[in-house]
């Protein structure tokens, strides 16, 4: 019985053991691809604040309707709303 014991409490602390070292492996990939997915946002960003300038540039002779109607798009956009 003492055997048994002993065998049940060594298969545990092996089982607790590798169940750690796979927990921390998850937390370190889950860290690393969210490392990777906040630098592929912060390039979003460059790139749609980018596009958002040269879309909002005066084309030209534009009337004092077209600007009224970009600032507001741009403050919608800016506020998060939607229309």
């Amino acid at each position: 019985f003492r055997h048994l014991v002993l065998g049940g409490t060594i298969s545990c602390g092996v089982a607790i053991i590798g169940s750690l070292l796979v927990a921390f492996s998850l937390v370190a990939e889950i860290n690393t691809f969210r490392d990777d997915v906040m630098a592929d946002l912060g390039e979003f960003k460059a790139k749609a604040n980018e596009a958002w300038e040269k879309m909002s540039l005066p084309s030209g002779g534009t009337s004092r309707r077209d600007d009224t109607i970009i600032r507001y798009a741009r403050q919608s956009y800016a506020s998060g709303g939607g229309g």
